[in-house]
């Protein structure tokens, strides 16, 4: 005999697997890489190749490292680069037509992938949509972990947390800062609430 719920018995069904859905969730990201271990990887990165200054050249850290990066044009519009492994053999495709601010936070979230993701042959390709710099449209997508430490990684390798509050506190212009670490806009503004600064934040110094 089929059973029949009432709404209420329903709506509370209904809440209780959203909350189990919530945990599993909860329990998947915190099985990846710790903000620790992403900055340590960096750190290591950094040391190895002795790059201390800022913005940090991404394009030198690249070919230090053999990664290729390469300016390309997609068949999906949306696309905004590719990363590929082959063997040894590791490539990174950008949208040409981006500005090279929106390029490099591309390519470290490329980077990203290609250190915490990609240890075999393998191929990942963002959307535009990355440069809006939150998760909100992988929302269910299975592969949101992976841009999320991509995208942290991205963040860690751009702006480094002490040199970004000391740059902070000289200055809290957005253009400003966004022209010292060579990034968007955008992605100042998100890591000035990453770090807890909004509060300070003055937006009458925005140029």
């Amino acid at each position: 005999m089929r059973k029949v719920y009432s709404l209420d018995k329903y709506k509370s069904k209904k809440r209780n697997k959203e909350k189990k859905e919530i945990r599993k969730s909860q329990h998947i990201l915190h099985s990846g890489y710790s903000t620790k271990r992403i900055e340590s990887i960096i750190d290591s990165l950094l040391n190895k190749h002795q790059i201390i200054d800022l913005p940090i050249d991404l394009y030198g850290l690249a070919k230090k490292e053999n990664i290729t990066i390469m300016d390309s044009f997609f068949a999906n519009q949306n696309t905004s680069s590719v990363v590929r492994r082959f063997s040894d053999k590791k490539f990174i495709y950008v949208m040409k037509n981006y500005h090279q601010k929106d390029k490099n936070f591309l390519v470290a979230h490329a980077l990203g992938h290609l250190y915490l993701h990609m240890f075999q042959n393998s191929s990942i390709s963002d959307d535009d949509k990355i440069l809006n710099f939150n998760m909100k449209h992988l929302k269910g997508n299975q592969n949101i972990i992976k841009e999320v430490e991509a995208n942290k990684f991205a963040y860690t390798l751009l702006l480094p947390k002490d040199k970004f509050l000391l740059e902070y506190k000289r200055t809290q212009s957005i253009f400003e800062l966004s022209e010292i670490f060579q990034v968007p806009e955008k992605a100042i503004l998100f890591q000035i609430k990453n770090l807890n600064l909004d509060s300070q934040f003055n937006l009458l110094k925005i140029p």
